[in-house]
Formats: structure tokens, sequence, C-alpha cells
């Protein structure tokens, strides 16, 4: 892989996933004992399918994902509820200095806008934009082959965008 380091990928996940389970044991001792609670966590598209480039940053958003959609069942019968939200790009000063190719790129104020509705209605799961979602759900039923093939051929043609 283009300039692979375990240590980044260990960094990506100490941050992206030990810290949410750090944050969620925080809190989850309060909202069983009022046996109530929401839990939301921001995962991402990238959590569906490892990419090219961003190894570290699929895997450890797979994690959070797979951390969620746990809780999820555990906790329902305690009266805590979870949300996974799974958003594309996001124009933030942190994805202009990102070298990888960034299609379907939201603006802040239309990803929060459907972050607080998902929130609001207590949906477990939320990913946008999309005609991004549906790409790479579809991706993950296909056989290996043909989905590597894919993303093989749409990032060269990202890339020469």
């Amino acid at each position: 892989a283009l300039n692979y380091r375990g240590e980044d990928v260990a960094a990506q996940i100490n941050v992206n996933l030990i810290g949410v389970s750090n944050s969620v044991d925080a809190v989850l001792p309060g909202m069983r004992l009022r046996r109530r609670g929401h839990l939301v966590v921001i995962s991402s598209l990238a959590s569906y399918r490892g990419l090219p480039r961003m190894a570290g940053y699929c895997a450890s958003k797979a994690g959070v994902s797979s951390l969620f959609e746990a809780l999820r069942i555990e906790l329902k019968p305690e009266g805590i509820i979870t949300t996974t939200i799974c958003p594309g790009w996001i124009r933030t000063p942190l994805t202009e200095n990102i070298k990888v190719p960034q299609p379907y790129m939201m603006e802040v104020d239309y990803a929060v806008g459907r972050m607080v509705e998902a929130i609001r209605a207590g949906k477990p799961h939320v990913a946008f934009p999309a005609r991004g979602a549906w790409r790479v759900r579809l991706l993950r039923f296909l056989p290996a082959t043909w989905s590597d093939w894919l993303v093989r051929r749409y990032m060269r043609k990202l890339t020469r965008k």
C-alpha cells in the first residue's frame, strides 16, 4: 500500500475507535442508572469498505460502526438507544489537506442538518449523501474481484479530474 505505516493505522484506531469506546465508558454508567439515554457516534461511509490510501481510517470507522451495532442490540432493553451517523466527505479545514479523491463533498450546514434529523428521530443508523451511500453499500455485496475492480476504476477516474 502506498506509504502504509502500521503506526499511522494504530494512531487512527486509537483516536477513532478507542476514543469512542472511552467516551461511551464515561457516560454509560449514568445512562444505565437512569435506564434511558441516547448514544450518538460519527462514523463514515468509509466504514463500509476498505478504500485505497485510507486503510487506517476505514478500519477505525468500521470498528466504530461495529461497536455501535453491538451496543444498539445490547442496550435497547435497558432503555438506551444509539445512532450511528455515516456521512461522506464534509468540507472542513481538515478535508482541505487530505490527498485522496473526495466525491460528493457536502457543506457543513447540510451535513449537520442531516445529523440532527437522525438524532431527533432516534434513528439507529443514517448514511448520506444517498448517491454515495448506496454505492459503497452495494460494493459490500458484490464478489470481491468485482468490487475491487470497481473501486480501482472509480479511484482512477477521480484522480484524473
